[in-house]
């Protein structure tokens, strides 16, 4: 009888959240295929990835000390039937993750959604996985929607090339879909992309 291969085992990391301890995205073997962009899955995330989730999150989007002290309301924002939360897989192993969320303090908040997070596990970057999550994501959100993000200087021609435009830093987003210019105090990603669909 053939024995089954065992599926590679995460190494526990100590945890300053409430969510049980997880391994790093580096702890399980990747194998890339050379045409990676032929062989990678993009689909909705499942309840069953939460904790690679929140590894992620963990080793390359630090949660801010608000969502760590309300780890209910930041995981209750992740299943809204307003949430997109994308990921990217090689052979059912995720190697990339996109979330948007519609404003929930506009009017009409479906018009109006935010890129929250993209993040590409660094051993696929540069090989369209981005990409591919983004166009996914564009197709999922209603024509109409005013899709906004903020990003550091050096991403700006990334999102320029997904037919974003990118505004200077700290300059305030002004759209007839928003109540008032928006503004950007945020020091890590000072910069507004914006696409209307």
């Amino acid at each position: 009888m053939a024995r089954r291969k065992r599926a590679p085992v995460c190494k526990p990391i100590p945890s300053s959240s409430s969510h049980p301890a997880a391994g790093t995205a580096r702890d399980i073997a990747l194998d890339l295929p050379d045409d990676l962009a032929a062989a990678v899955v993009i689909k909705p995330a499942a309840a069953a990835d939460e904790l690679w989730i929140d590894r992620l999150r963990r080793e390359h989007l630090p949660y801010t000390p608000r969502e760590r002290q309300a780890p209910q309301a930041r995981d209750d924002a992740l299943r809204s039937p307003l949430a997109h939360l994308i990921k990217a897989e090689i052979d059912a192993t995720p190697i990339g993750l996109l979330y948007t969320h519609a404003l929930h303090e506009l009017p009409v908040p479906t018009e109006v959604s935010l890129l929250k997070w993209l993040v590409v596990d660094p051993r696929a970057r540069g090989r369209g996985v981005a990409t591919a999550l983004i166009a996914f994501a564009r197709a999922q959100l209603l024509a109409g929607t005013l899709w906004i993000g903020g990003c550091a200087s050096a991403e700006a021609d990334f999102y320029r090339n997904q037919g974003f435009r990118v505004l200077a830093a700290s300059e305030p987003l002004i759209s007839p879909k928003l109540p008032g210019p928006l503004g950007n105090n945020n020091r890590d990603a000072p910069r507004w992309f914006f696409q209307q669909l």
